[in-house]
């Protein structure tokens, strides 16, 4: 019995302790009854080898917090409550050398802190485990230090190193693993050569992490080992200051030419790459290797979503509340000293803009929008939809006065993504009516571009320069300019390392019409020049002087995606040209289910011509229909004969969706009532309920009881009497 009781106190003894940490505390006792005042005295004074050490949540930034605080012979846990969106929110800022663990045999984990500032915020020295799980490193010269260490990192986020974000440096041969992390603008500087992960000797374990413009992403200098690198994505990596001092720095991998038969290499595996630069790598091999970029969202992301902004649109941000989405209004007789609400509506979009947050929407009433405010309009690197009120591009227009530049711009330094929308509306008489400048990524669906391009040496309609985009159910017509006059997509760079690899996709529009003022190399409809991957699919490509023209420049091929589209009596030299610079082709890589009808003047030549994989042409001569659709049946045409047009046939008749009533009837004058009821304006009771049964009374009260009496007074109190039958006042004469 005694030896029990002696076990049991043992027990008790060497039980693991919760440590407490809070900006008011004081630095005495045990810090579990009440909290110390700094991380330094709980991790070094006053905690056990296996303790936990809790923070509260605030900003530590003195001397006892962050500045050599050195742990020696402990296995610590180290934590802070997060917000209510499960990211940290305590911070650690330091001016000097931030926390050091240090004692083979020992485990560290570090989890939900804000570091910032540090020489190096954590450094894990013969450690047998260091682990860092949902923390935000930022602007410190070096995030983790694994020095002849072991170590896990994960959920993290690492922004504006100068000396590396992960370092692992002297003989390690342990494994580091980094999963689901994400590395932006870092730099290599004096001691670990990379701005994202670097490693001498040990091995590293790199997956589905995002690295984002740090000059190079992955490094490891010495064979042996393994290296696995999968499911990772690579976004504008190898541009920092390691560009000029290391060899093939602009990379975003960079390892030893032997790692592979050295050691254990696992790469390229599922990563992908986008962006402008840097989509090299340099790894189990002495050649460099170019890496087949991916669309970027706006973020960085390859193939991404915009998944990774918060609700304030920032991109990895860690809001502490969000803002209500909205909807600002926009008309032709609106003031920008109103509201912006629906019945106080801005005078220009450009207000509207202006106005509005992440995910709201700049709603456009029906009319015509020109002057300033109305053209070069900027959306300065917001994520909000600018639209018209009924998605009907007929009733909103757009216009440049005397063919001013542009009507929306999307500039250099902004880098708008996807949900930078414009949608249901048309612009014409500009110089260019959407022009998108470097690394910008609009969404462009349901607008019309008429008479666009004057003055314009490329793009009419849309310009791409070094940017991506989303063009959907679009419409040209009429466009005029040098090149491209519906849309032109081109590379701003003569180098063949920063020429810009884009994702462009144009689908389900019209092009119609338009002309070039040069006879050569020219597309009138579409412009391509210098591009990774386009695609062009289920277009229509009616009456253009030239239909599709694609130039490879600098040594790089263009791979077009040409899909089902149809091409009517397109002339003048050529219906899809192909021309090579630099050793660059034309190469197209699925050229399936597009058809040519019509005369399209000298097909056959001009096709060949500079095209890779093309094929034969499906020609089907006269067969099109009213639209000019090869091989049509006029199913494009809307109820009232407009080929695309937005009618549609019901019982209530043939017209445009917002012309209809609530009953469905085209023009009709049935309203909803309060309840959402729909009838026509006198089927409503006096309340204006639809088929209701209240009524005014004689004093006009909706429901009232009053009534005339038989004098034909309003609530009066003749009487038809008994006696005699006459209408008159009270009382009545007996009966006899």
């Amino acid at each position: 019995m005694r030896r029990g009781i002696f076990l049991l106190a043992y027990i008790a003894l060497t039980t693991a302790a919760t440590l407490y940490v809070a900006t008011s505390g004081v630095d005495v006792g045990n810090c579990q009854s009440s909290p110390c005042k700094t991380i330094g005295y709980a991790a070094v004074n006053a905690s056990s080898s296996g303790d936990t050490i809790s923070i509260a949540a605030g900003t530590y930034s003195t001397a006892g917090n962050c500045l050599n605080v050195n742990v020696f012979s402990k296995s610590l846990t180290i934590t802070s409550p997060t917000g209510a969106n499960g990211r940290p929110v305590t911070i650690v800022d330091c001016t000097g050398t931030g926390w050091f663990f240090r004692l083979p045999g020992t485990t560290v984990a570090v989890s939900n802190l804000i570091f910032r500032n540090s020489i190096s915020a954590l450094t894990f020295d013969n450690v047998t485990s260091g682990s860092v799980d949902n923390c935000f490193f930022d602007g410190s010269l070096r995030g983790v230090t694994f020095q002849d260490s072991t170590g896990t990192i994960t959920n993290s986020l690492f922004e504006r190193a100068s000396d590396s974000s992960i370092c692992s440096l002297g003989t390690n041969t342990g494994v580091i693993s980094v999963s689901n992390c994400v590395f932006r603008d870092g730099n290599g500087g004096g001691t670990c050569y990379a701005g994202g992960i670097y490693s001498i000797y040990g091995s590293l374990n790199i997956t589905n992490n995002k690295f984002i413009r740090n000059d190079i992403a992955i490094r490891k200098t010495q064979t042996g080992g393994s290296l696995i690198i999968s499911g990772n994505s690579f976004y504008a990596n190898g541009l920092g200051p390691l560009a000029s001092t290391v060899a093939n720095a602009q990379s975003s991998i960079l390892c030893s030419p032997t790692q592979g038969t050295s050691g254990t290499l696992t790469w390229p595996g599922t990563n992908s790459y986008c962006g402008f630069y840097g989509n090299y790598a340099t790894c189990g091999s002495t050649t460099r290797q170019t890496l087949a970029a991916a669309p970027a969202d706006g973020c960085g992301v390859c193939w991404g979503t915009n998944s990774d902004k918060d609700c304030t649109g920032t991109c990895f941000g860690n809001p502490t509340s969000c803002p209500t989405i909205r909807s600002w209004y926009v008309s032709p007789t609106g003031s920008d000293s109103n509201t912006g609400n629906s019945t106080h509506p801005f005078a220009t979009i450009q207000k509207g803009i202006d106005m509005a947050t992440y995910g709201d929407s700049v709603v456009l009433r029906t009319g015509t929008f020109s002057g300033t405010g109305n053209y070069g309009i900027n959306f300065k690197g917001k994520g909000v939809r600018v639209r018209s009120t009924f998605l009907q591009p007929e009733r909103v227009n757009i216009t440049c006065p005397g063919g001013a530049t542009f009507a929306f711009q999307f500039e250099t330094g902004y880098r708008e993504s996807w949900d930078s929308i414009i949608e249901g509306v048309t612009i014409r008489n500009c110089q260019t009516g959407i022009t998108a400048v470097n690394e910008s990524s609009p969404t462009i669906l349901n607008v019309r571009f008429y008479n666009n391009g004057v003055g314009s040496t490329l793009g009419g309609g849309i310009r791409l320069w070094n940017s991506y985009a989303l063009i959907d159910n679009c419409h040209f017509q009429d466009n005029f300019a040098g090149d491209g006059s519906g849309v032109g997509i081109a590379s701003g760079s003569s180098d063949p390392e920063r020429a810009h690899q884009s994702m462009v996709t144009i689908q389900n529009s019209r092009f119609k019409a338009n002309t070039v003022s040069t006879t050569t190399s020219s597309g009138s409809a579409i412009k391509l020049e210098s591009f990774q991957t386009v695609t062009v699919r289920n277009n229509f490509f009616m009456e253009n002087q030239y239909a599709i023209f694609t130039r490879a420049e600098n040594g790089r091929p263009a791979s077009i995606l040409l899909i089902g589209n149809s091409f009517y009596n397109n002339s003048v030299g050529s219906v899809i040209g192909c021309s090579s610079g630099g050793a660059g082709q034309v190469n197209y890589v699925n050229n399936t289910g597009n058809t040519f009808c019509g005369y399209n003047e000298a097909i056959n030549t001009d096709i060949a011509t500079g095209c890779i994989n093309f094929g034969t042409p499906t020609w089907l001569g006269s067969s099109y229909d009213s639209c000019q659709v090869c091989g049509g049946n006029n199913s494009a045409m809307d109820c009232g004969g407009e080929c695309w047009g937005s009618r549609t046939n019901t019982s209530g008749g043939c017209c445009r969706p917002s012309d209809r009533d609530c009953a469905g009837v085209c023009n009709g004058t049935s309203v909803l009532d309060w309840r959402g009821t729909c009838c026509l304006p006198a089927q409503k009771d006096c309340s204006g309920v639809c088929f209701g049964g209240l009524v005014n009374d004689c004093l006009g009260t909706c429901g009232g009881t009053a009534v005339r009496d038989c004098n034909n007074k309003c609530n009066g109190t003749w009487v038809v009497c008994p006696s005699n039958g006459l209408c008159q006042a009270l009382p009545c004469p007996p009966l006899i």
